[in-house]
């Protein structure tokens, strides 16, 4: 309607929320080499299935990600009765998920579900940058290097 010049049929106020909706973007990439993409061939994938949950992907066994292009495998989208609800319900499904072959960025995805502060939604544009600088200072810590 709009792009033949004609009105929507319904205002903005019409338009009444339904929960919450989460997308994680899968890439192959290696998080801890600053996010270096990790061409490969894939040796396996499977991802989850169910009511909510939605997978737009274009890999399968023996799929090859090449150095060149976009590293994007996949898009997670998951929907909740509420925040919490999604990012319970989007924890589960990235659980669910196996990418064999390439270093993927599933764990991130994971941590950031794990992360208080993103869950009480009190975050800023620098949010990440210090998530990342926390969770490699862990690691190193924890490795003992």
């Amino acid at each position: 309607a709009v792009a033949e010049g004609r009105s929507l049929r319904f205002a903005q106020e019409d338009i009444a929320f339904q929960g919450h909706a989460m997308e994680c973007r899968i890439n192959a990439e290696d998080w801890h080499l600053d996010f270096r993409p990790s061409p490969g061939t894939i040796e396996s994938a499977v991802f989850p299935v169910g009511p909510d949950i939605r997978v737009d992907t274009h890999i399968e066994s023996g799929s090859v990600v090449p150095p060149y292009y976009d590293s994007l495998l996949a898009k997670l989208i998951v929907h909740g009765t509420d925040r919490r609800d999604a990012f319970r319900r989007t924890r589960r499904a990235l659980r669910r998920c196996r990418i064999r072959g390439v270093a993927t960025t599933l764990d991130v995805h994971e941590m950031l579900l794990d992360d208080q502060e993103l869950a009480e939604g009190g975050v800023d544009t620098l949010f990440f940058a210090r998530f990342l600088e926390s969770r490699l200072a862990s690691e190193m810590t924890t490795s003992g290097a």
